[in-house]
C-alpha cells in the first residue's frame, strides 16, 4: 500500500498563457501514480488530451531524520525539486551524485538543474541566527592548485559539485518550505498573458461570429466570455 498521493489541477489554454512543455524522468513513486491518473483519464475523457507542465507543481515530502525531537520533517516543494530530491532514496549512504547524474536520472535543463540544486542546498540560517545546512550538501571538488596564505579558494560552479543527503539535517518545525526560483521568470510577465490571451480573445471571435453570422457588442462580449 503506497502513502503517495496525487490530486490535479486543470489549466486550458484559454485561460493560462502559453508555456513551453518539457518532459522530464519521473522517480518510481510518482511516474506510477501518473501512469494510474493516465489511465483513468484516457478512458474518461475520450475526445481529450492531458500534458503535464512541471514547473507549475508543487509537493510535499516527509524525511526522516535521526533527530530526538522531531524525527519527521514536511518538506513543501516545486515538483522539480521533488523530482530531484526522490533520486536520493536509492543513494547508498556515504554516495554522492554528481551534476552529471542527476542530469541523467531527471532528463532536466541543465539551467533547470542549476535552479533546483542550488534551493535544496542553500544554506539557512534559524531564529538566532546560526547558519544551517539544507536537505542535500554541496561538496566542491578540491582545489587543483595550493593556496597562498590567507588567499581565497576560487569559486567553483555547481555544475562540478557533488551532492549527498545531509544527514545531520536539523528543523526547529516538522514543516518546512523550500523555495526555489521561477524557471522561466518571464512566463509569467503581464505582457505574455496579455499577448497569448488576445489570440484566443480572437480566435473566440472568429468562431462566433461564423456560427453566429449577426450580434451586437454586448451579446458578443458575452459569448466570448462564455468561451
Amino acid at each position: 500500500k503506497s502513502d503517495s498521493v496525487l490530486s490535479m489541477q486543470f489549466l486550458t489554454k484559454a485561460h493560462w498563457p502559453e508555456i513551453p512543455k518539457f518532459n522530464i524522468i519521473l522517480p518510481p513513486a510518482m511516474s506510477s501514480m501518473q501512469e494510474c491518473y493516465k489511465e483513468f483519464f484516457n478512458k474518461t475523457y475520450q475526445t481529450k488530451r492531458v500534458h503535464w507542465y512541471y514547473s507549475l507543481g508543487s509537493a510535499e515530502v516527509r524525511g526522516h531524520f535521526p533527530q530526538p525531537k522531531i524525527p519527521y520533517i514536511d518538506f513543501k516543494l516545486a515538483t522539480l525539486q521533488c523530482v530531484a530530491l526522490l533520486n536520493f532514496n536509492s543513494l547508498a549512504d556515504g554516495d554522492e551524485y554528481s551534476f552529471q547524474d542527476l542530469l541523467a536520472k531527471t532528463s532536466f535543463k541543465t539551467e533547470i538543474l542549476k535552479r533546483v540544486m542550488d534551493s535544496l542546498t542553500r544554506k539557512d540560517k534559524d531564529k538566532k541566527g546560526k547558519i544551517l545546512l539544507n536537505v542535500l550538501r554541496k561538496i566542491s571538488p578540491a582545489p587543483t592548485t595550493e593556496l597562498a596564505p590567507g588567499e581565497k579558494a576560487p569559486s567553483v560552479s555547481i555544475e562540478d559539485c557533488t551532492f549527498a543527503v545531509n544527514d545531520k539535517y536539523k528543523c526547529e518545525s516538522r514543516s518546512k518550505s523550500i523555495k526555489m526560483a521561477a524557471v522561466e521568470d518571464s512566463l509569467y510577465s503581464l505582457e505574455a498573458i496579455e499577448i497569448d490571451r488576445s489570440h484566443a480573445i480572437d480566435a473566440a471571435i472568429v468562431r462566433i461570429m461564423k456560427a453566429r453570422k449577426q450580434l451586437d457588442v454586448d451579446q458578443l462580449v458575452m459569448n466570448v466570455m462564455e468561451q
